[in-house]
């Protein structure tokens, strides 16, 4: 007799579907994010109006020597300089619904893999503290790249140049072409702005996962603009945008391009006041070494601050290339120190690398004797709770926000120096 032996759709009815834990399958952290919050606070009071500081940059003259009897010194003063600094907010949001919740609260959310409510408010804290990270590093404009090029299509395509409208970060190579793209994503909504206005019909979402070489679709939210090489990007995140006001343009934290390459920073322009600039900037290119570091902690100590102790932020291919050359021979009469391990040292000194420092770029900078303070009035970058929503009127779902609102300064930008267009390790 022939028969057939029993295969598991014969039974399959009796078998329940088995889902494993939610694994992550990405590096979401943003460590720039961390070093913010460890910033030493600005003492000053909150103020929506105005908030300024003194800061001493000139010094004093017309000192004499006098014989007996001689002529006094003519008597003068020197006068401080204000520095103005205003708040950033930063904000995301959102929803769930709820036959969700009741779901969800039902049995203790036996039947969710993951709750879902921790999960959306972990991937937008995710969210928001990569923004602010990747503004740790541009200016205050609120503009992320420029338009290198553009197709209309269909589909309509951006090519990117100028992370932060910065020409330091051109797009010209690959790394930083691939670092342009990084600062969008797919379902980002974006503005294009002209002499610090919209460009007609100038609102679109982000509708490709933008590629390597510093391009990305877009689908116009409305009818079709028709942006031109120089324009600036900004996000354009806001709900429902229409105006310039619900973008980020002008609404950003100063970060680390602002304040060693700016003319002006807070208010302060280095050109009136010469010693509002940095200790040391270098766009000479080359590789990074020992003496170039040596001459950074110089000026610092020089004009910034006899005991000046800086961290150094390298580019992870600056680090590379660092590490490739001290590996070929070290000298061991040199500020690096090389351990096995592949770690940069230098006789107690600080040395970071993270993906989101700008290509070919090293930063250096005191932010414990005043280089970088914070001011930070609400830090609500946490996971929220069901309790934390707000009930739509006419709508059966609860919007959750979080919010970030502070700002960054310097008070004295001799604590830090830059090197630009460096050699990078592949």
């Amino acid at each position: 007799m022939a028969y057939a032996g029993t295969i598991n759709e014969h039974v399959n009815k009796i078998w329940r579907k088995s889902q494993g834990r939610l694994m992550p399958g990405f590096n979401f952290a943003s460590r720039e994010f961390g070093w913010i919050r460890a910033f030493t606070e600005l003492q000053i009071d909150a103020s929506l109006r105005e908030m300024t500081f003194p800061v001493d940059l000139n010094e004093d003259r017309n000192i004499t020597m006098l014989p007996e009897s001689g002529r006094m010194a003519h008597p003068s003063s020197v006068n401080a300089v204000d520095a103005t600094v205003q708040f950033v907010h930063a904000n995301g949001r959102f929803s769930a619904g709820f036959l969700t919740r009741w779901v969800s609260q039902d049995d203790r959310g036996a039947g969710e893999i993951e709750r879902q409510i921790t999960f959306q408010g972990r991937k937008k804290v995710e969210a928001m503290t990569r923004v602010l990270s990747d503004q740790y590093y541009g200016f205050s404009t609120g503009v992320t790249a420029l338009v290198s090029a553009f197709a209309a299509g269909p589909p309509a395509k951006v090519t990117l140049k100028n992370a932060f409208g910065s020409a330091l970060i051109s797009g010209a190579t690959n790394p930083q072409k691939k670092y342009l793209a990084r600062l969008f994503k797919k379902g980002d909504r974006i503005a294009f702005i002209r002499a610090g206005a919209l460009i007609a019909n100038g609102f679109a979402e982000i509708s490709s996962d933008p590629a390597n070489d510093g391009t990305f679709e877009i689908s116009w939210l409305g009818a079709a603009g028709a942006p031109a090489a120089n324009d600036e990007i900004t996000f354009a995140n806001g709900a429902n945008a229409s105006t310039i006001a619900h973008t980020s343009y002008q609404l950003t934290l100063t970060g680390l391009l602002e304040f060693t390459t700016a003319d002006s920073v807070h208010g302060i322009s280095k050109t009136l006041e010469p010693n509002w600039d940095v200790a040391l900037g270098d766009t000479a290119g080359g590789r990074y070494n020992g003496q170039r570091w040596r001459q950074g902690v110089d000026e610092m100590q020089n004009d910034g601050a006899d005991d000046a102790n800086p961290l150094t932020l390298m580019a992870q291919g600056v680090y590379r290339d660092v590490l490739a050359q001290y590996q070929a021979g070290i000298r061991y009469n040199d500020p690096f120190d090389l351990e096995i391990d592949g770690t940069l040292k230098g006789r107690g000194r600080l040395f970071q690398t993270s993906k989101r420092v700008p290509p070919g770029m090293v930063f250096m900078y005191d932010s414990n004797r005043g280089a970088i303070r914070k001011k930070t009035v609400h830090d609500d970058v946490e996971a929220p709770g069901w309790a934390d929503g707000r009930e739509q009127i006419d709508d059966a779902f609860w919007t959750f926000p979080i919010d970030w609102a502070g700002f960054l300064c310097t008070t004295n930008r001799k604590l830090f120096a830059y090197w630009a267009n460096l050699t990078e390790y592949p």
